[in-house]
């Protein structure tokens, strides 16, 4: 709608401009003589000026709305997490595949360097029910609640051992947003050192490596960050 009355109103310029060259040409006939070559740019050049006006005026007398850019709503992932048993800063492993082991070895999603935890100690899988917490054949077991378990499914709140590392089950929030993956150290009972984990292909954290906590995300979860200088 707009194009047209712009495009109207460039027609009404470019005949105004014609028309006040003609009339201006009738009266300098009635005392020279006018060619008709110089009417006919006289013509041209009048319309040109009304044509260039009417661009100017156009763009405040009919400006285009304002476009609005539409931004498809696209729903973030929400995944449950495995929570380091008494840790404050709320750092942990994301369960954000279908399918994750658990244990020592560096190719495991979640590595624990611990000696309690078997090579491959158990796995977690995402299903329609929700997330299914199995023991590999472990030496020392996994355990929910405090009962050994061969298989089961996991409730928001349960506290998971793996050996001696514990974890509390995090189970998914509605319409949560996708949070970075958080790192941190387990304790371990007795009041010993905590162990090294890692996730996502073995990388192991030092946890007497100097660095700092910061917030990631929006649920307030935590990764370690080296501090400058300490690297």
């Amino acid at each position: 709608m707009t194009y047209m009355k712009r495009f109207a109103f460039h027609v009404l310029m470019l005949v105004v401009g014609g028309g006040l060259a003609i009339m201006m040409l009738n009266l300098a006939g009635k005392h020279m003589v006018v060619p008709a070559a110089l009417s006919y740019v006289i013509i041209a050049l009048f319309m040109a000026l009304c044509l260039a006006v009417s661009q100017l005026w156009t763009a405040k007398l009919f400006p285009f709305p304002e476009q609005e850019t539409l931004t498809p709503m696209v729903r973030k992932q929400t995944w449950a997490w495995l929570r380091p048993g008494g840790d404050s800063t709320k750092s942990g492993f994301p369960l954000n595949k279908d399918h994750i082991v658990v244990g020592r070895e560096v190719k495991c999603h979640i590595m624990l360097n611990d000696n309690s935890v078997s090579r491959q100690h158990s796995s977690v899988t995402r299903l329609a029910e929700g997330y299914l917490l199995k023991d590999l054949g472990s030496s020392n077991g996994t355990y929910v609640n405090g009962h050994r378990i061969q298989e089961a499914l996991l409730k928001d709140g349960d506290r998971i051992s793996i050996g001696d590392c514990e974890f509390w089950f995090e189970a998914p929030s509605d319409g949560g947003s996708q949070p970075a993956v958080g790192m941190g150290a387990l304790p371990r009972e007795g009041g010993a050192q905590p162990a090294e984990m890692s996730s996502g292909g073995g990388f192991c954290l030092d946890p007497s490596a100097p660095g700092d906590f910061e917030e990631e995300d929006d649920e307030g979860t935590e990764a370690w960050h080296p501090r400058p200088g300490d690297l």
